[in-house]
This record gives structure tokens, sequence and C-alpha cells, in this order.
């Protein structure tokens, strides 16, 4: 009884009958998670994208925020906590007026540094946030995370803003 046992199970090893559906099986199961993995990475991705333009566009635009008059002027060498509020206040309203419609999380609050020496102002947008994950949800992986960080540089201009635009274009196939 045991031989015969042990005769099936040889003959069953060596059987190739039915290996394509075992095949197929494990090559469905492995492409389903890639590609879900993918969609998730993916999402992750475009919510970074999306969320350091809208970082650089508050930074570039608030970096002179101290000397315009609609956001309240602050004086050179004025007191730096007014200057941190103004330009906190300025980068987080155009901050969720840029992140409005994208998939990014409401409650995201960039740290903002101002930092002002005799000839530079220096406006540092950094944050924090997660995608909440799909298909990586499986392996345990509940958010994707990412980090966003701009800096600018103003120089002082005395009591005019003087900026310096500078618009790259890539033309090759890499993007």
């Amino acid at each position: 009884m045991i031989s015969a046992m042990k005769l099936r199970m040889k003959t069953f090893l060596r059987s190739r009958s039915g290996s394509f559906a075992m095949i197929g099986a494990i090559a469905a199961t492995v492409l389903i998670g890639v590609g879900g993995a993918a969609y998730d990475f993916g999402k992750q991705q475009m919510a970074y994208k999306n969320a350091q333009q809208a970082a650089d566009l508050a930074a570039t635009s608030c970096s002179g925020a101290r000397l315009h008059e609609s956001w309240g002027r602050v004086p050179v060498g004025g007191d730096s906590a007014a200057v941190l509020a103004l330009q906190e206040n300025c980068v987080r309203a155009y901050y969720r007026l840029n992140t409005a419609g994208y998939n990014i999380d409401e409650d995201f609050s960039p740290t903002i540094t101002v930092e002002e020496t005799a000839d530079v102002y220096r406006t540092t947008v950094r944050g924090t946030s997660a995608v909440p994950s799909g298909f990586v949800r499986v392996l345990g992986v509940d958010a994707l995370p990412y980090t966003v960080e701009t800096v600018t540089n103003l120089r002082n201009p005395g009591e005019q803003p003087n900026y310096d635009i500078v618009m790259l274009l890539d033309y090759t196939t890499s993007m």
C-alpha cells in the first residue's frame, strides 16, 4: 500500500498535464500584484509632483511678500516674527490655492523658515505627507510618504523687489 502511494506520487510529480494552468495562475498573480504596486506608486508620484509644484509656486510668489503692499510691508531689518508670520500666511494661501482639485492631503502643513541676511532673503518650504495605498496595503503598507522641499533666495533690493526669472525648457525625449 505504501509502495503504491509512492508510485502514484512519483507519477504525479513527473506528469506534465495541467502545468500551463499552474504557471498561468502564478504569472497572473504576480502581474496583478506588480500592476497594483505600479498604480499606487504612480499615484504617490503624481501627488508628490503636484505638491512640489505648489510649494515651488508658493515659495517663489511669497519670497518678496514682505516688500509688497498687499501683504503688509515690513521694513528691512524689521521684526523677524512679523516677517515669518507674513510669509507663512502668504505661502499657506498660495499653497492651498495651487493644490485645489488635486489628490493632496488637505491638512498638509509645510514648515516655512525665513532667513534674512544683509543681501539675501531665503525662504524654505518643507513638508511631508502621504498617499493612502490601495494594492500594496496587502503587504502591510498603509500609506506611501513623500517629502517636498524648495528654497528661494531673493536678493535684498532695499525697498524695491528685484526678481530674476529663469525658464528652462527641456526639448529632449526624457520628458
